[in-house]
């Protein structure tokens, strides 16, 4: 009876321990929850704000880039105005210039067939005819010179029957009638047939380009 006694007594006394240090214990827990739980809302609160950070900084920087666009647009556009508007300067200049060129060209190609449509009589410039520039003959070579000269002569004597000393002769009034020619096309008093000639053929051609681009 005694032993159950000592028994059901140190029975009570376990459960009684085991009482206080649950009691103890159950705030400790609590507060270890309860840091847990704050630990997670902090970090939940922190990647919301991080989220709303960066949605923030996509749109400052889509505002930032429709911005830098717009401005380059607009500063595009005005510099294609400035071309624009210095082309059609530049288009009427050269419309002025090209008008002003044709009726050069016109009137030196008329002056021209004016003068293409004269036979030269002589190989250099004869004040009694007045007119300037005149056009003279022109000879390429001392025995195109001297058929020139001698070949509606009743003598007339061909280049290669004539004497050595009569072809230097010829030659050299020859050279002479051109270092003339030379000095007076200089002066303006003469133009060469030939080079008439070549003057209406290039000036036909310019005229057929001018009218195409008409």
């Amino acid at each position: 009876m005694i032993l159950y006694s000592h028994t059901i007594c140190a029975t009570s006394t376990l459960i009684f321990i085991a009482l206080i240090i649950d009691i103890m214990t159950r705030p400790i827990a609590r507060i270890s929850k309860k840091k847990t739980v704050t630990v997670s809302i902090l970090k939940t609160l922190v990647r919301k704000l991080e989220r709303q950070n960066a949605h923030q900084r996509n749109i400052i920087n889509s505002q930032a880039d429709h911005i830098i666009q717009t401005e380059l647009m607009r500063r595009a556009v005005i510099d294609n105005h400035r071309l624009f508007e210095d082309s059609k300067e530049k288009v009427v200049e050269l419309e002025a210039e090209r008008i002003e060129w044709q009726e050069e060209m016109e009137n030196m190609n008329q002056e021209n067939l004016k003068l293409n449509e004269e036979k030269p009589t002589s190989y250099l410039y004869e004040a009694k005819n007045g007119a300037v520039p005149q056009v003279v003959k022109e000879a390429f070579a001392a025995h195109f010179y001297y058929l020139g000269r001698i070949s509606k002569r009743e003598n007339y004597i061909r280049w290669s029957q004539l004497e050595k000393a009569d072809r230097k002769m010829w030659t050299e009034e020859w050279e002479k009638i051109k270092e003339v020619q030379k000095v007076q096309a200089a002066q303006g008093l003469i133009v060469l047939k030939s080079q008439i000639k070549e003057e209406v053929e290039d000036e036909r051609k310019w005229a057929m380009v001018l009218r195409s681009r008409h």
